[in-house]
């Protein structure tokens, strides 16, 4: 015990990265653990003076895009004439500003981050045995569970599991260490389970899409191995197809996409695409948008929009509407910088990432709770800059 004690400390060469792994833990089970663990590391941060290589942010494109996706919001509370919700608004997306500041000042080692991603898995293996033990005796679907008796919505949670998923393979392929291959493959089998289980659209969708790319680019394009290529697409087909058969409430809400030529939040993008066109240029502040797209909800004749103060379920056009061109610019600019940067740099699990990311944000407005913007602001700061660490690592090591 003492040595294994040892062995995790020798990972953590700067102590307070030790709460990184907590962090992520509990960010499925409880928000505000998860913050105070957040808070505690900021105050670390400013105790060891780590503000001081805040120079080294001036070549970071996912810090200086957060930053300005952040300052964007802010500014548009100067038209905003709701500041109350501009401030609620901006309160949810503070994790854009600061996290990605206090976590890439500091060189991070691989480890860390293999543990901190093993941490996220386990969060969100815990919440579904609590999910489970608070439910009622009757059955009902592991999509009712998360929704009903668990701290966080099945959206950002499904999009957690995909991300664990592709996490866990990643690092799968790349283990030296082959004593721990059984439970990696028991736990990707277990989160694909949980992915269909959840019958998140999107996120199967983004799941399915992005393995059979990654695949595509890993075994044909770079290996050259064609055959084994379209072998592994083959398998993944073949066992997706599966997994929607045997889950009926997934193919039961693919069925009703299908059969009702989409769901409700193609009226929702009517009304924000009208709203949008009224005012492309600054859009109307981050305090207003919400009840900006009230008058054309009732326009399309939607009125369960206004009823719930529905948002845009999409984050280019919840950004285009809050904060302008401007805010639209910015996250699309965030995602495909960094994504190149990243590509060039051979950091591929990042590429992942962001792709998982920009294919969600299609149908859901991520960025608007905090769930989302810890999420996007914590993992990316970790593995955008983790090919750039490594090799400070190795040039240190010399």
């Amino acid at each position: 015990m003492k040595f294994m004690i040892k062995r995790l400390l020798f990972y953590f060469k700067y102590k307070p990265d030790i709460l990184l792994p907590l962090f992520a833990f509990f960010l499925t089970l409880s928000l505000h653990l998860a913050k105070g663990i957040i808070i505690l590391y900021l105050i670390l941060w400013v105790y060891n003076k780590q503000y001081k290589e805040l120079i080294k942010l001036k070549y970071n494109w996912f810090v200086l895009s957060s930053i300005a996706y952040f300052g964007v919001f802010a500014l548009s509370g100067l038209y905003s004439e709701n500041l109350v919700f501009w401030m609620q608004d901006l309160e949810g997306k503070i994790p854009l500003l600061i996290v990605p500041i206090i976590l890439s000042t500091k060189s991070i080692s691989k480890q860390v981050v293999r543990a901190t991603i093993w941490g996220l898995a386990i969060g969100c293996f815990v919440l579904i045995l609590y999910g489970y033990y608070k439910q009622p005796t009757d059955f009902i679907s592991l999509r009712d569970i998360i929704n009903k008796y668990t701290p966080i919505n099945v959206i950002y949670y499904s999009l957690y599991i995909s991300t664990v998923f592709f996490f866990l393979l990643y690092d799968l392929l790349s283990l030296k260490d082959r004593r721990y291959k059984g439970l990696y493959i028991i736990s990707i089998f277990f989160a694909h389970y949980i992915l269909y289980g959840c019958a998140s659209r999107m996120a199967i969708l983004t799941t399915f899409i992005v393995a059979i790319g990654t695949v595509f680019v890993w075994k044909i394009i770079f290996e050259r191995k064609v055959l084994q290529g379209v072998g592994l697409i083959f398998l993944i087909i073949l066992i997706n197809g599966i997994s929607l058969l045997l889950s009926n409430s997934s193919s039961a809400r693919f069925e009703t996409l299908v059969s009702e030529k989409g769901d409700n939040r193609v009226e929702i993008w009517k009304a924000s695409w009208l709203t949008i066109k009224k005012s492309p240029i600054i859009g109307y502040g981050s305090g207003d948008r919400k009840s900006a797209l009230a008058p054309s909800y009732i326009e399309i004749g939607y009125p369960l929009g206004v009823a719930k103060s529905v948002n845009c379920h999409n984050q280019y056009l919840e950004s285009w509407l809050g904060a302008g061109i401007l805010g639209l610019l910015i996250i699309l600019i965030w995602l495909f910088a960094t994504f190149y940067n990243a590509w060039n740099k051979q950091n591929y699990l990042f590429c992942v990432f962001i792709v998982i990311i920009a294919m969600n944000i299609l149908t859901e407005s991520i960025f608007e709770r905090q769930h989302g913007t810890y999420f996007i602001a914590f993992f990316g700061s970790l593995l955008f800059g983790l090919s750039q660490r490594e090799k400070c690592f190795k040039e240190n090591s010399k």
